[in-house]
Formats: C-alpha cells, sequence, structure tokens
C-alpha cells in the first residue's frame, strides 16, 4: 500500500509484480486505485461503514475508462452519503444491479479461464485454457479501456463498434476478429450465468479476421516484377541437370 498524488502520468505506467497492489490518493483521502499483475486498474473507495467500526471497499469503475477526475467526482458523491449517514454501496446497488463488462470479464477469467490455486497450498485444483494469458491481455487491451464501466444490461452493437472500429482503423484485421469473438463469447457467458436473457450482439456482422494477419499487399510495380520473371523461373523449374 503506497499514498501519493495521483496524476495521469502515474496512472498511465502503473504496474505491479505483486498480484495486486493498492496507491491512495492524497487529493481525495479514500480514494485508491487497486492495479493487478495482468494489468487491469481499478479505482475504489475505502471508507468506514456508517454506525460501526468496519472498514468496507466500494468500485468506482476502471481506468482509463473512468479518468481520474471522474474517479474524484464519485469517491466525494459517495462521501457526502457517508456524512448524513448512508451506506454509498447500497444505494448503488438499488440504482445499477447490473454488472459491468470488466466485472463479467473477470468473472469468466475466474470461473473459465484461469487456474484456480489454493492460496494456503499452492496446488492448482483446476488447469485453465493454455490460452489464458493471451485472452487476458486482449482484454485489458481493446476491450476494458473502452467498454469496461458499461453495464451489460445497457450494451449495444454501438459499443461493440467502438471497440473494433479503432482495431481495424490501425490495419488490425486479425485482431478486431480476435476482439470480436471475444465478445462474443463474453456475452454468450453472461447468458449462461443468468446475467443477461440474451446476447445483445448474437446478430451482430463479423468484422476483421481470425485467420493469420496479412502485413500488405504487393505494389503494382511488384506485381509486374513477379509477373516478367514468371517464364524464366518455370523454365528453370522444368531444367533437369544431365
Amino acid at each position: 500500500m503506497a499514498t501519493r498524488l495521483l496524476d495521469d502520468k502515474f496512472l498511465r505506467n502503473l504496474k505491479t509484480k505483486l498480484a495486486r497492489e493498492d496507491f491512495f490518493d492524497t487529493y481525495c483521502p479514500g480514494l485508491v486505485i487497486r492495479v493487478t499483475a495482468p494489468g487491469r486498474r481499478a479505482w475504489n473507495l475505502v471508507f468506514t461503514i456508517p454506525g460501526t467500526r468496519n472498514r468496507a471497499r466500494m468500485t468506482l469503475g476502471t481506468y482509463p475508462a473512468t479518468p481520474l477526475k471522474e474517479a474524484r467526482d464519485l469517491a466525494q458523491e459517495a462521501k457526502g452519503k457517508l456524512e448524513r449517514g448512508k451506506d454509498p454501496r447500497k444505494e448503488e446497488a438499488a440504482d445499477n444491479k447490473a454488472m459491468t463488462v470488466a466485472e463479467l470479464i473477470e468473472e469468466r477469467m475466474r470461473l473459465e479461464v484461469r487456474d484456480i490455486i489454493d492460496p494456503k497450498s499452492g496446488v492448482v485444483r483446476r488447469v485453465g485454457l493454455k490460452s489464458a494469458k493471451e485472452i487476458e491481455r486482449r482484454h485489458n487491451q481493446n476491450i476494458v479501456p473502452v467498454v469496461g464501466d458499461v453495464a451489460l444490461r445497457d450494451f449495444k452493437i454501438t459499443h461493440l463498434n467502438k471497440v473494433i472500429d479503432p482495431i481495424l482503423e490501425r490495419g488490425h484485421e486479425r485482431s478486431a476478429g480476435m476482439a470480436y469473438s471475444d465478445l462474443q463469447t463474453l456475452f454468450n457467458f453472461a447468458v449462461q450465468r443468468g446475467e443477461l436473457e440474451y446476447n445483445p450482439i448474437a446478430k451482430a456482422r463479423k468484422r476483421g479476421s481470425t485467420g493469420k494477419e496479412r502485413e500488405r499487399a504487393l505494389t503494382l510495380a511488384e506485381i509486374k516484377k513477379v509477373w516478367t520473371s514468371l517464364p524464366h523461373v518455370m523454365a528453370q523449374s522444368h531444367h533437369v541437370p544431365q
């Protein structure tokens, strides 16, 4: 646990070698950014439950989807409820019962993707997917920063486009296709878990490719060179030494 004045430069480069690490904001006491080894950064507010001496923690969003200023505003709003003797978690639960995309990702990673390790013995109780690290990397790179804070019940094809469009604009067809597949798998998981009644992007047109990504196409000059050299290459391929 560390305490410092948080700023965007620090948050952008925030990493940890531990399973998880907390950094408290001196500007807004109680506000903390929690970073995990895979690189996920989540805002929390740590507070004392009204009428008790018990400490509690509530989630305010993930970074950078929820920027620093917004996280501080949310923390101050929750602290205002605390001053009135109200538990901000209960009011939040009443206002928003839906799980977010980032929370759903974490739920699937825990239940279907990662190894489950006994914290006392260190023994692996179930072997996770071989591609677990790659799946987590894709989620943290392409999905969580863009739509991590969106409630599942509010997710629409427009949100899917917000994830896919920038990847395609960078020319990464395969990465776009994988992001599309990851989101389809994620929402099918949500249906199986009872978090949603149906997959909101089930009918969305597939975009990108899951095949091997081609770096570039041949130029006209390169095509001409190949074409003009073809007779010579063919003749050489049919020549049999005596």
